[in-house]
Order: structure tokens, then sequence, then C-alpha cells
């Protein structure tokens, strides 16, 4: 095999190998938890994994993301179960069949806790 062919093929290689990496780091940066808040001690409130699962990749930490920030906006509990059922504007909804209704319980108070 001619050397300058040789070249391209560790060049292409280095290129793909690089691109997989990159792309894996992408990838691991969206992870639905990424900004979910910890608690003391490693216990979660109740409702915090229905949040993280759910809710914080367009709310991130209850925050301005693709989504408006939940800690700016003073919704009661029945908007926010509404919202989570009917889904608003780009947001979609939520029914029972992803999120139960007693999760629905704890997500808003979790929710309602952030403010």
């Amino acid at each position: 095999m001619p050397r300058l062919s040789q070249d391209k093929t560790l060049l292409v290689g280095a290129i793909l190998f690089v691109s997989s990496v990159l792309g894996g780091v992408g990838l691991a940066a969206c992870d639905s938890n990424a900004g979910a808040e910890p608690t003391p001690g490693g216990t979660a409130p109740p409702g915090q994994a229905v949040f993280a699962r759910y809710c914080n990749v367009c709310h991130p930490g209850g925050g301005r993301g693709s989504g408006p920030s939940l800690r700016a906006i003073p919704l009661t509990g029945d908007q926010i179960r509404t919202y989570v059922r009917q889904g608003k504007e780009r947001m979609p909804a939520f029914g029972p069949n992803l999120i139960s209704d007693a999760q629905l319980t704890q997500l808003v108070e979790y929710i309602q806790a952030l403010k």
C-alpha cells in the first residue's frame, strides 16, 4: 500500500474515533438528570425522580431552558396538574400511562417546593 493511501486511512480512522467520542459526550450532556438538584444524604424528595425524567430536560432545575422557569411563574397545584395532563403550547401532555396520579401529586409538590 502506498504511503499516502495509508496516511489517509489513518486520518479517516482518527476522525471517526474523535467524532464518536465527541458524539458520546454530547449525548451524555443531554441526560435528563443533568441539572437536577441532589439532596443531602442521597435521599431525593418525592417527585424529584419524576421531574428529572420528564421535566428537567426543558426546565433544568426548575429554571428556564427550552421551557419557561417554573420558579418564576406563579402556578397553583391545579394549574400544574392541568398543564402536565393536557400540555401547553410546545409542552406535550403526560397522561396517567406515563405519570400516575400519585406521581403527579408528588411532582406538583416538588415543583411548588422549587420556588
